[in-house]
């Protein structure tokens, strides 16, 4: 996990120091004590493209995992059918099989269940995870940890961290680290999404409906991915297949950051009472009309250096989402489904003029994707 920390820290500079921040804030660290630099230092360091030191980071690590630890322990997970289920395959299965009603009457059940979970997403999700449960109370976190839960298991997150840790040793250690950070961002996004939309449900629900569909987009997605998008995605995966990565692990990996549309497809297929491969093929084919997919790459793209630009980008992807939901929702609200998206969307041709000359920069930032997000939502509001 450190090395892991180590090595995606210059990804995730602004959030370490949201952390420190926070922790600061809450009475929890006193930055000389734990030897973290102050902001000033931060700031110099950045300048020089230097971040933080294995130590500052095993200290944030210890210092998040506690916040997290604490919050869980307060909170009524164990009351989940999921989490209970967790609780006894922590236990060798001898036991668990014998003696179920002894484990989930434990008198220390909660804090075995928050130990576990506690390493289990800060080892995964990184120190800076704990941003998500400071800046929320007992309750939510408890949601945002079911959350969590719920799409590591839809999207099948456990079995491809197994599949990178058998390549300990076979590929080089930097592969490995890429195919963690290509797995972070897909994983929040999921749990993200839940939290906001589904938060209150149970997670094993959750996992029923979304994961089958999670498969079906799988088996779809190549079929569903533009010409160019395609052209990326198999040069991706054979790039890393040269470094000895196994090829159906690449392709699971990378297939991940499209497959995430599993939510809001389902969300639409659900509303308009659809069959699952006909909301799946539309909601692709609008995606790549509208130059969605196209907006989504170029703001994963544009490196930011601040919180603010952090908080920007994210709402500029929820935003753009939000879009290409109600895009989605528009088409299969007409009468004649025959219709084609120019009829659909009067406005379409000047926005697809405003994005052929943003195309043409040769430099992208945040404010141009702000603009074109604006024109996507008074194209299909």
């Amino acid at each position: 996990m450190l090395s892991q920390s180590n090595y995606t820290a210059p990804h995730f500079t602004d959030s370490f120091i949201q952390l420190i921040n926070f922790l600061e804030s809450y009475g929890a660290l006193d930055r000389e004590m734990a030897c973290i630099p102050s902001q000033e230092k931060i700031d110099n360091r950045i300048a020089k493209q230097k971040n933080f030191t294995r130590p500052e980071l095993a200290t944030l690590l210890a210092y998040s995992k506690t916040r997290l630890f604490n919050k869980l322990l307060a909170s009524d997970l164990i009351e989940d059918d999921f989490f209970q289920e967790l609780l006894l395959n922590y236990f060798p299965k001898v036991l668990s099989d014998k003696y179920p009603e002894y484990i989930k009457n434990h008198p220390l059940r909660k804090q075995i269940l928050a130990s576990y979970l506690t390493n289990d997403i800060a080892n995964r999700m990184g120190a800076t995870f704990c941003n998500y449960t400071l800046e929320n109370d007992v309750g939510n976190v408890a949601r945002l940890v079911k959350a969590h839960m719920a799409a590591v298991e839809i999207l099948g997150v456990n079995d491809l961290y197994d599949s990178i840790d058998e390549l300990t040793y076979v590929v080089e250690s930097k592969i490995l680290l890429d195919l963690q950070l290509t797995m972070h961002y897909p994983l929040d996004r999921a749990m993200t999404w839940l939290m906001k939309n589904k938060a209150g449900d149970n997670v094993q629900y959750l996992v029923n409906i979304y994961r089958p569909v999670f498969l079906r987009l799988k088996v779809k997605l190549v079929d569903c991915l533009s010409e160019q998008d395609l052209i990326d995605y198999k040069a991706l995966v054979g790039s890393y297949v040269s470094e000895g990565v196994k090829k159906e692990l690449a392709e699971n990996i990378f297939s991940l950051k499209y497959c995430c549309y599993v939510f809001p497809i389902v969300q639409v297929a659900q509303e308009y009472a659809l069959d699952l491969d006909e909301a799946i093929e539309k909601f692709f084919q609008i995606g790549k009309e509208l130059n969605i997919f196209w907006l989504y790459q170029l703001i994963e793209n544009i490196s930011i250096d601040d919180v603010w630009k952090r908080k920007t980008k994210d709402l500029l992807l929820k935003t753009i989402e939000s879009h290409h939901v109600k895009a989605t929702k528009v088409y299969f609200s007409a009468k004649n489904r025959s219709i084609s998206l120019n009829q659909l969307f009067p406005k379409l041709k000047n926005y697809s003029d405003l994005i052929g000359l943003a195309k043409n920069k040769p430099a992208y930032h945040l404010s141009m994707v702000n603009v074109l997000a604006s024109k996507l939502g008074s194209l299909v509001a």
